[in-house]
């Protein structure tokens, strides 16, 4: 709570998304618990909640993410 709100304080994100293990916690988890303790701990979060919400790529995000990097580099020899 306190990195996600400190996170959203500095650069005024839209939403921040979970991956993985971290999405079995639920969305209640983080839709309601952390944000709550986000803005219980910084009281300027009140007006503007952050906004926590589970990738739909679950485990496999990373995976993916990895792949697209090597793709982007990827320049083959002509």
């Amino acid at each position: 709570a306190r990195a996600i709100g400190c996170l959203h304080l500095l650069l005024d994100t839209g939403a921040f998304f979970v991956h993985g293990p971290l999405c079995g916690l639920g969305s209640d988890f983080w839709e309601l618990q952390v944000v709550a303790q986000a803005q219980k701990l910084m009281p300027r979060l009140v007006t503007r909640p952050p906004r926590v919400r589970c990738s739909g790529l679950l485990g496999d995000a990373g995976a993916l993410g990895a792949a697209s990097l090597a793709m982007e580099a990827w320049a083959p020899s002509l």
